[in-house]
């Protein structure tokens, strides 16, 4: 099983990644933001006490089972003609205050590996969210409490 400590551990080295090609105007900083975020929620998961609860887990979304605290695609993928949870999935459902962020996040880091790349705007909004997420899991909001819409 991962530890959270060592998701934190990746986080902080994303968020000195991210930093440096930032202040150097890189837009791959977006991808080191998204990473720091991803690790910080996968540490948020991880310790989330909605994982060791049977009977409320299947409640809040009853594709999500307890085996979905170690996933660590992105993405769910087609099982079985179903679609698998994945990591966007899980902050979708259960930390849907940064869903939006994290989102953003993503997508710029999909844009940057993969097509055109984002501007120095966008690079400045991408850096927002990941602020944003960073601060919420420092301030313990990252755990399941219900939807709050």
């Amino acid at each position: 099983m991962t530890a959270p400590t060592d998701c934190l551990s990746r986080a902080a080295c994303h968020d000195a990644a991210a930093q440096l090609l930032d202040e150097r105007g890189e837009e791959w900083a977006a991808v080191a933001y998204f990473y720091a975020a991803y690790h910080r929620v996968r540490a948020a998961i991880l310790v989330d006490p909605l994982f060791d609860s049977l009977v409320d887990l299947p409640k809040v979304d009853p594709r999500i089972s307890v085996q979905h605290r170690e996933t660590s695609r992105h993405e769910g993928r087609i099982v079985g003609g179903r679609r698998d949870v994945g990591v966007n999935d899980l902050v979708r459902t259960l930390y849907h205050p940064i869903y939006a962020e994290y989102l953003v996040l993503h997508d710029a880091s999909v844009k940057v590996r993969y097509g055109r790349g984002i501007s120095a705007d966008r690079l400045a909004g991408v850096r927002a969210c990941w602020s944003t997420v960073k601060h919420q899991y420092d301030a313990g909001a990252l755990v399941w409490r219900g939807r709050q819409d």
